[in-house]
């Protein structure tokens, strides 16, 4: 309950969820959110729950949105893009680095600054009132991609590349995901300002650079909380991608 954050009221609840986002070759978007039924994660918390005055909790529900390709990209150079453009990203590691990090620049705040041949991603560009690109930065959109479009074998296998070679980035083994499937486990730790301290963990298959699954974990103690570092704070499992005729037709289980 992030508004009573670090207070004696705060309470503790995890909700499952399926997720469904259907992305047109044009950048038309449709996604489906169906919420199950919260449950405490002690007793002690329902306790807090109920001394707060039984707040309303989330779920079950299931929420629909939709965007159309005017709202999903303005060709501002920022993410998301259509397929068509992600389907021409370089494959080569260290290039699509610098390519997403000019998208991820140009994006913010909003329009497009000319980007010089030599310009260094870390570094302000000129007179745009925009911040320098972080690897952080890099991360976000590296996800954004791995877990929102069935990509080419190639392109899969250079994200993953690219991602653990930015700073920050620590290779932890083999893990498990949430449906129990084993890949390779790439850690990114909190941000210092963070209220929230966690390390996010995505799970890989090596071979051909698939998201499995993602973790984020209470990475410090927090005050007013009864969470110990190492709870689980979020999970996902990531079942199925794949290219359909419509999106009538089940992508899988």
């Amino acid at each position: 309950n992030e508004d009573q954050f670090g207070t004696p009221k705060s309470f503790h609840f995890r909700t499952p969820y399926d997720n469904e986002t259907w992305w047109a070759p044009d950048g038309e978007s449709r996604t489906r959110q169906s919420f199950g039924r919260p449950r405490f994660l002690s007793s002690a918390d329902r306790d807090v729950w109920v001394a707060n005055g039984r707040p309303e909790l989330p779920g079950p529900i299931v929420h629909v949105d939709k965007e159309s390709p005017g709202t999903s990209d303005r060709s501002d150079g920022w993410l998301p893009m259509t397929y068509e453009q992600i389907s021409q990203l370089p494959t080569d590691p260290a290039r699509l680095t610098d390519v997403l990090a000019e998208r991820v620049y140009a994006g913010q705040p909003n329009g497009s600054c000319p980007i010089p041949p030599d310009w260094d991603r870390r570094r302000p560009l000129g007179p745009c009132p925009h911040r320098p690109v972080t690897d952080r930065d890099i991360f976000g959109a590296i996800v954004f991609l791995v877990t929102h479009y069935p990509l080419p074998a190639e392109l899969r296998s250079a994200l993953y590349q690219a991602l653990t070679r930015l700073d920050g980035i620590e290779l932890t083994g083999e893990v498990t995901d949430l449906a129990g499937r084993r890949g390779v486990g790439v850690t990114i730790g909190p941000l210092d300002e963070e209220k929230l301290p966690r390390r996010t963990v995505l799970i890989f298959d090596p071979a051909t650079g698939r998201l499995l699954g993602s973790r984020s974990v209470l990475a410090a103690e927090v005050p007013g909380w009864r969470l110990t570092p190492g709870t689980v704070m979020e999970e996902a499992a990531f079942l199925e991608m794949s290219v359909v005729d419509s999106p009538a037709e089940p992508a899988g289980p």
